[in-house]
């Protein structure tokens, strides 16, 4: 076997036992009861009312969150990418800083905020409004990607016979609708997997379910059995992603400068638009966050909290900073392995890393749990190897995902040219493939910086005692300490979280626009 495929095989076997061999044994485990194979833990689940009251409040709240986000998310990205509206980038950029701390951070500043009339936000529409708020950017962030594929061209055409809401109707969103699919899958599965909001808002949904089955009583079957129906949600979403995306997958849209774009004039309408963008990001973003920062503002109490807390913010930097390396080490060859279609499996690669993705970290949790919960493995599953594992199962998508568009730009035959030279795979791989992926590789590692910094699902359930990161701590601590301390804390992760947030806009935003 030539080692370029040895090599891509070795990461798809590194990806398969730290992803998948724990879902697909958590599964095994699921039809054991007291030492027997017995669909106990199934009828004692699924047989109550209860169960199915979960269910329904977690597709109502993640298909109700993936409408609105869909509706306000496209409208946004239109005004934000094809209006003569001033600021735009600015909106944007502040808009997109949703994106980079844990959704409860909102719940807790407008918890913070209300004061005695938080309880309005309890329940299902408090925990739909932080979904919404904190997923919106998402729908904004592809929809303006998107429209930057389309052929100002035959805009241009439809102009000479059609009004601008028409050509928008019938030809801009026709043409990035795949796009706008794949943002309302991915808010569905983001709304899902989420923990915190639900919890903080005492909302009762599966992910919480699970979690509450193996921290409080320790009914690991039970749990176990709780998060099956929530793979199999997954599965079906893998499979609607890949019926929409087969053909698709391993190409990247061709974007087109912002000077190309047609833009719509507002003209006396631009103070409106401009006040209407400016009340929906006060809403999404100033408002929960201004409310923790006035919380923290007290410089005794800020270093008093930064004392205690810092041992977790080093641990989460350092984690998040291993993770993403290992992870885009891995993309690296799952995306190479994947747009280049080396192996006739690479569809299912591919599947496999998505299927994980769309998987609730509760899940994953309980996958690891009950795979390396043993005597001979008590040196995963009380390190930090434990929580490397559970983070590169949950976020391999993204980095492989991220990486095949870099792959893309690659020409083939520069490969070709240096095999036929007699250069080794390993020397075509560190003199061709990273010196001309490294940027792709520099925006990868920056993005899943951000991602594992902020990650709390998979953490909650495995960390080991003593590896708790600052997102964990956070969540645990919030009910017991004081709004100054815990808004402290949270300032502490979402400033450390603009440094990779800024490099990456900075870095790739003037490229890409």
């Amino acid at each position: 076997m030539k080692s370029k495929q040895l090599t891509l095989l070795m990461a798809v076997l590194f990806f398969i036992c730290v992803g998948v061999v724990p879902i697909f044994w958590m599964f095994l485990q699921s039809f054991i009861s007291k030492g027997h194979f017995s669909f106990e833990n199934y009828v004692l689940i699924l047989g109550t009312r209860r169960s199915w009251l979960l269910l329904f409040n977690s597709l109502a709240l993640s298909l109700l969150t993936a409408s609105l986000s869909l509706v306000l998310g496209v409208a946004l990205g239109i005004v934000l990418t094809k209006t003569d509206l001033p600021l735009k980038n600015v909106f944007t950029l502040f808009f997109a800083s949703a994106l980079i701390i844990p959704p409860y951070f909102f719940s807790l500043g407008w918890i913070y905020l209300l004061g005695k009339n938080a309880g309005l936000l309890s329940g299902f529409w408090g925990s739909l409004w932080i979904m919404v708020s904190t997923l919106t950017p998402l729908v904004l962030l592809m929809t303006k990607v998107y429209l930057h594929s389309v052929n100002p061209k035959l805009e241009e055409a439809a102009r000479l016979q059609a009004g601008w809401s028409l050509v928008l109707r019938k030809i801009s969103l026709p043409l990035i609708k795949r796009g706008i699919i794949l943002a309302a899958i991915l808010v569905f599965i983001l709304t899902l997997g989420e923990l915190g909001v639900p919890m903080l808002f005492r909302f009762n949904v599966f992910s919480v379910e699970s979690f509450s089955r193996f921290s409080a009583f320790y009914d690991f079957n039970a749990a176990t059995a709780s998060a099956i129906p929530l793979s199999l949600i997954a599965l079906f979403m893998m499979m609607i992603e890949r019926s929409f995306f087969r053909k698709e997958s391993y190409d990247s849209p061709r974007l087109i400068s912002e000077r190309q774009i047609l833009m719509i004039p507002l003209k006396q309408y631009r103070l409106p638009w401009v006040l209407g963008v400016v009340l929906l990001l006060s809403f999404f973003v100033v408002l929960p966050l201004g409310s923790l920062m006035l919380k923290s503002l007290h410089l005794k109490t800020f270093m008093d909290t930064f004392s205690r807390a810092q041992d977790s913010l080093w641990r989460s930097i350092l984690l998040a900073g291993l993770t993403s390396t290992v992870l885009t080490a891995l993309g690296f060859f799952l995306g190479y392995l994947v747009q280049r279609k080396i192996f006739r499996f690479a569809f299912w690669v591919d599947s496999l890393t998505i299927f994980l993705f769309a998987l609730p970290g509760t899940a994953i949790g309980i996958g690891l749990i009950s795979l390396w919960n043993r005597p001979f493995t008590n040196f995963i599953y009380s390190s930090v190897l434990i929580l490397l594992f559970g983070t590169i199962a949950q976020y391999a998508a993204l980095a492989s995902r991220l990486m095949v568009p870099t792959f893309s730009r690659i020409p083939v035959t520069m490969e070709e040219a240096a095999e036929m030279t007699g250069a080794s795979w390993f020397r075509r791989v560190f003199k061709i493939l990273i010196p001309l992926a490294s940027k792709g590789m520099f925006a990868t590692w920056l993005i899943l910086f951000i991602f594992c910094l902020k990650d709390v699902g998979v953490g909650m359930m495995i960390h080991p005692p003593g590896y708790d990161t600052l997102p964990i701590r956070i969540f645990t601590l919030m009910s017991n300490s004081s709004e100054a301390t815990i808004s402290a804390m949270c300032m502490m992760l979402w400033g450390i979280t603009w440094i990779p947030f800024l490099a990456l806009t900075f870095f790739f935003g003037r490229r890409f626009s």
